[in-house]
């Protein structure tokens, strides 16, 4: 039982509530040297009053009245007693503070990140439009699509598997899978070796998609998500099918961009998307892409790389960065 989900979440709330925050820290070396100091001076009222001969319970009362008033008891609890409630109430809302470091510097933050799919966005593309390449029914071309990517958790590749079923289409098993992170998928279907992903790196792999210029400039300018199938011949990456995806925002996300954006918080979208279709969906979402507000074609592994980047302010000083993803 220890290791289901449950349990670390509780351990995570229970570790944020143990965890000293900075100013706790700060706080804990006031109170070394204040505590003995008011130690002290309780000690010499006591003895002060009781050289002045008056009855030893008086003498107490006053060294007492010293300790009660003087000691930084608010000062040691406060802090702690503010994470337990904080974190506690946090937690309620489903949010789990991981350290009491992260729940102090919360209210400092300068710029918010954001995820594109499946943070402002539904999360739910649906394939809109395919162009297949002359001589291929586009049936088939579809159906290979959906095969390469039969075993695929990723949105797009639900969402060519989805068309591909609506149509009635009986999928191959893919042979010889291998993933290239962030970039697309390769396999073996029918004997034929396919290599299906973004555009931008079936063109680095050398597809000419010269092609399909016309449908990729005016796809991208309605926003839409491009992909491509293409398979690999003696002869070099030839282009089989180019698919273009559409995914919705989400309810609620530009009103939360507008919230933010009223408590003076930047607001940044980094997507893995080409920048004319990660442009439109934040011009849906009311992002500002004219001021810096979208960062596009960036790969899942490089998206530490643009926090890092936020956090040195793109030189214009440091600033405190959330990443919601």
């Amino acid at each position: 039982g220890h290791e289901t989900v449950l349990s670390h979440i509780i351990r995570l709330v229970e570790d944020a509530q143990a965890a000293k925050a900075p100013i706790q820290r700060l706080v804990d070396k006031v109170s070394e040297i204040f505590v003995p100091v008011v130690l002290l001076v309780a000690l010499i009222t006591l003895v002060v009053w009781m050289v002045q001969a008056v009855p030893f319970e008086t003498a107490l009362i006053h060294a007492v009245a010293v300790l009660v008033i003087a000691c930084p008891c608010a000062l040691g609890l406060a802090t702690p007693v503010a994470i337990m409630a904080g974190t506690g109430v946090a937690a309620k809302h489903g949010i789990l503070i991981k350290d009491a470091q992260a729940l102090e510097i919360a209210h400092r933050v300068q710029t918010v990140a954001f995820d594109k799919t499946g943070t402002l966005t539904v999360g739910q593309p649906r394939l809109i439009q395919q162009v297949g390449v002359v001589g291929e029914q586009e049936s088939t071309l579809l159906m290979w699509a959906a095969s390469v990517q039969s075993g695929s958790e990723h949105p797009l590749a639900r969402a060519v598997v989805k068309a591909a079923t609506a149509q009635g289409l009986s999928l191959q098993t893919p042979q010889a899978l291998q993933a290239v992170p962030g970039k697309g998928v390769q396999a073996v279907v029918g004997g034929r070796h396919m290599s299906l992903g973004s555009l931008r790196w079936l063109q680095e792999e050398g597809l000419d998609a010269a092609q399909w210029q016309e449908d990729i400039a005016q796809l991208q300018s309605q926003g839409a998500t491009l992909s491509a199938l293409a398979e690999r011949t003696e002869a070099g990456l030839q282009g089989l099918l180019l698919m273009a995806f559409g995914d919705e925002p989400k309810p609620g996300a530009a009103q939360a961009l507008s919230a933010l954006r009223a408590r003076g918080l930047k607001l940044v979208m980094i997507s893995g998307d080409n920048q004319a279709a990660a442009d439109a969906m934040a011009y849906r979402l009311g992002l500002r892409p004219q001021e810096g507000a979208v960062r596009a074609n960036v790969l899942p592994g490089d998206k530490a790389a643009q926090v890092k980047k936020l956090r040195e302010g793109d030189g214009h000083g440091p600033r405190v960065v959330a990443m919601v993803g």
